[in-house]
């Protein structure tokens, strides 16, 4: 009543029924036409600008330092399981028409802080895409550390909208060709890499902005333009899409945890080379830790027997070590481990040093330099050490955060937590630029390492050992009748394998042979980049950090690969002088005549037995076969018998640790090359490195292998030897000699034969005596694995060369 009394009632609020209907119907009218009106309105002008309502963005991800959001597929975008190959051929060879922006569709994503001006500077925008579309056609390829070695650091002086994320006046500018929409969330099949990032829908792609400031709240647009030739002159009132978000805070702990890593690595390294050097200085400088020991006979003869018994269990001594020494490489605590077990990763380096120096100081003329030589070689493998051991240590605690950033985050340490989108595709693309095995190969490289130097440390303490009992059996060797002379004169031989000058001469190498073994540890070492290049046109000089990867994986594999060959040869030219040496033991030891003899005892290598006998005969004093029904030359017979072995024992546990490394890399290359062959359907840079390292392993081991036979059966010979004499001795008409001594004496040739017969073979492998057929099992088998491996890299050569062909007659006919 109070609104009537002021003004006019509405109509239906007094009057008749018909007056308040019409009313009504007035009313309803008006507003159905004011309705279809405006909607008339929105959708003329909606077709005349051709744009469509803003959207809220879809955040894909988010960090101190981007954000990620999802954008729609473009149809001719490649679509999810396309492979990669073929992309990355598209990638490494675009078209003209793909260098260029004219006639293709493309997004913009623009971001401003929250707060500032609304409007953007549109004409600058479109000056530098205009000057830089002409280059970033491609996806982004910008610089910045790997995930592989730390967080995501991206490269914020790109001046390029189209190959990264252009800053200018406050505002991050990036432009993306829509067919080259990236949606790669998982990792390449053979990186073994974890997945981190979330899954991305189908029918969308991600689109990010890098460089950002973190704890800031910016405002995104994304724009799309269909021809990118003509952008609008002025911003768009409205645009693609449109969202507000923050980033997040810097993860410090990644950072600090890296430069607390290198901090611990370089002090650890420091830590244990003052523990170890405090504990080997004597050596180093000539205390009293040269001199001999005055403990009484027995008790050094105890300790030899002790040392015997232990040689069994060298093999085992040795896998010790090695599991110790690798414990610096466990995550986190590596590098106290490190500390810990420094005794074996530095003090048997310097151990060797001070082995050589107390050589050094106790020889003269040519062994005193070939002892400065060695030395100079041993300092200079021991100076590279300590700048490759901290960095293979801080290398691995980074491998462990890239292969084991779940876990990481699990312990509350987000490893992943700064790296944005275009970081992981970075960390990604590495695997176009390094090679698997340059990435993760250097490790079984290390472990190499480490079991040469176990087995040069157990080695010489074996060595210390028999050298003890070799100077007692020539003591006693020198008191038999006759026994010095035999001993000297088959010494003083020209090119006498026998005595200590010879030995030392075997193991010494040239100047070319180390040379030559260098240059070919650097053609294997790589071997795997020059694959990368060839087949899949790689960088020489790789980018993206990448070349620290090659670098580390270089230094570590011609290290210990020129190591490896020199001992291979070492080897090879010891056994050859055994066999040179058990063929004139074998010429000293019996001699065929026509009257008595029944057969020729020694099969084995007679070839080389003969030409012994000829330089025996010939030699400066004339020496005769020793006669073994004579009781003093059986006895010297037997003495020098035990020096001889006593030298095949010096060197027995280095080729036995040889042969095995080489039998087992070479089955495990062998097999690991050809499943990685068969599942990836192509030739990779380990089936070239598994047949490089085949065509040196393979070899070895058969000639090693058939020299070490050939040692045993030399030596299982001598039973037969003195069962001939027994024989001979007894034969029917030949003159008797007084009954008890020969009867003594063919006592004492049936229990030598029979002690020879309990003996140990002096050659085992992993403890299986290295008979013919355990030779000729493994020589057919690796044999067959080479010609395998090999035969499967022809074909997959020919199959690859084939597609390739196939794949440029393609292009070539849809250019016509």
């Amino acid at each position: 009543s109070s609104m009537c009394a002021r003004g006019r009632p509405f109509p239906y609020a007094g009057g008749t029924a018909d007056l308040q209907l019409a009313a009504m119907a007035r009313g309803l009218a008006v507003w159905s036409c004011s309705v279809w009106w405006r909607l008339l309105h929105i959708m003329v002008l909606s077709s005349a600008s051709g744009a469509s309502e803003t959207e809220p963005l879809e955040v894909y991800r988010i960090t101190p330092n981007s954000i990620a959001v999802l954008v729609p597929r473009h149809p001719s975008a490649p679509q999810d399981g396309a492979d990669e190959e073929e992309g990355e051929e598209e990638e490494e060879e675009p078209s003209d028409e793909a260098a260029g922006v004219e006639g293709r569709p493309w997004w913009w994503l623009v971001a401003q802080e929250d707060g500032a001006d609304d409007s953007l500077p549109w004409e600058s925008l479109k000056e530098s895409f205009k000057h830089g579309s002409g280059r970033g056609a491609k996806e982004d390829t910008g610089g910045g550390h790997l995930y592989l070695f730390g967080s995501d650091h991206s490269d914020a002086s790109a001046h390029d909208p189209t190959a990264g994320t252009f800053h200018q006046d406050g505002v991050a500018f990036r432009a993306l060709v829509k067919t080259r929409c990236d949606d790669r969330y998982l990792p390449p099949k053979a990186s073994f890499m974890p997945k981190v990032l979330p899954e991305v829908p189908k029918g969308k792609c991600v689109l990010e902005l890098t460089s950002l400031k973190p704890l800031t709240k910016y405002r995104l647009k994304l724009f799309s333009l269909e021809d990118g030739s003509h952008p609008p002159a002025s911003e768009p009132h409205t645009p693609a899409g449109e969202v507000t978000e923050s980033t997040n805070s810097t993860f410090m702990g990644m950072p600090v945890f890296r430069r607390a890593l290198v901090v611990m690595c370089i002090g650890c390294m420091i830590l244990a080379l003052f523990l170890q050097y405090r504990e080997h200085k004597d050596a180093l400088f000539g205390g009293p830790y040269t001199q001999m020991s005055d403990e009484p006979l027995a008790v050094e003869e105890h300790k030899e027997e002790a040392a015997a018994q232990k040689t069994s269990d060298k093999l085992l001594a040795i896998g010790k070590h090695v599991l110790l020494a690798l414990t610096m490489f466990l995550p986190l605590i590596g590098p106290v481990c490190f500390v810990i077990f420094s005794r074996i990763t530095i003090g048997m380096r310097l151990s060797h040093i001070a082995s050589i120096r107390v050589f050094q100081r106790q020889s003269q003329g040519a062994n005193a330099s070939a002892g400065k030589r060695q030395l100079a070689r041993a300092v200079w493998a021991f100076c590279v050490n300590l700048i490759m051991l901290p960095m293979n240590m801080y290398f691995v605690q980074m491998m462990c955060l890239t292969y084991g950033a779940n876990w990481y985050s699990a312990i509350g340490m987000g490893t992943a937590a700064n790296m944005s989108f275009t970081g992981f595709q970075r960390q990604y693309r590495c695997w176009q630029e390094a090679s698997g095995l340059e990435i993760a190969g250097w490790a079984p490289a290390i472990v190499l390492s480490i079991v040469l130097l176990a087995t040069r440390h157990e080695n010489r303490s074996l060595a210390t050992s028999l050298r003890r009992q070799r100077a007692r059996t020539e003591a006693m060797l020198n008191r038999t009748p006759g026994g010095s002379k035999v001993y000297h004169a088959v010494c003083e031989l020209e090119n006498s394998p026998f005595g200590d000058a010879s030995a030392s001469l075997a193991h010494e190498l040239g100047v070319k042979q180390r040379l030559f073994w260098l240059v070919l540890a650097s053609f294997f070492g790589l071997l795997p980049h020059l694959w990368m290049v060839k087949r899949h046109d790689a960088a020489i000089l790789s980018r993206n950090g990448v070349a620290w990867v090659t670098g580390v994986y270089l230094v570590n594999t011609i290290g210990v690969t020129t190591r490896f060959l020199e001992e291979c040869h070492r080897i090879y030219l010891t056994y050859k002088r055994h066999l040179k040496q058990l063929a004139l033991f074998q010429a000293l030891s019996w001699q065929e005549t026509k009257e008595t003899t029944l057969c020729d005892p020694f099969i084995t290598r007679n070839w080389d037995i003969a030409r012994a006998r000829v330089a025996l005969k010939d030699g400066e004093f004339k020496l005769q076969p020793l006669k073994l029904e004579n009781p003093a030359e059986s006895k010297v017979w037997w003495h020098l018998r035990e020096i001889m072995l006593n030298e095949l024992q010096a060197d027995h546990l280095r080729s036995d640790v040889m042969v095995l490394l080489s039998v087992t890399f070479s089955v495990l290359a062998g097999v690991f090359s050809s499943l990685l062959m068969y599942v990836m359907n192509q030739v990779t840079s380990a089936t070239i490195v598994s047949g490089a390292m085949m065509s040196i392993t393979v070899p070895f081991t058969y000639a090693v292998m058939k020299r070490r036979r050939d040692v045993n059966l030399m030596v299982g010979e001598h039973t037969n030897l003195l069962h001939g004499v027994v024989a001979e001795v007894n034969m029917p008409l030949r003159p008797q000699r007084p009954l008890d001594t020969h009867l003594q004496q063919e006592r004492f040739l049936l229990q030598m034969a029979t002690l020879i017969e309990r003996q140990c073979a002096p050659e085992t492998m992993a403890s299986f005596t290295i008979t013919p057929q355990l030779f000729s099992g493994i020589s057919l088998a690796m044999l067959l694995l080479y010609g395998t491996m090999f035969a499967s890299s022809a074909a997959g050569s020919s199959r690859s060369s084939t597609e390739a062909r196939e794949g440029g007659r393609r292009a070539g006919g849809n250019g016509r």
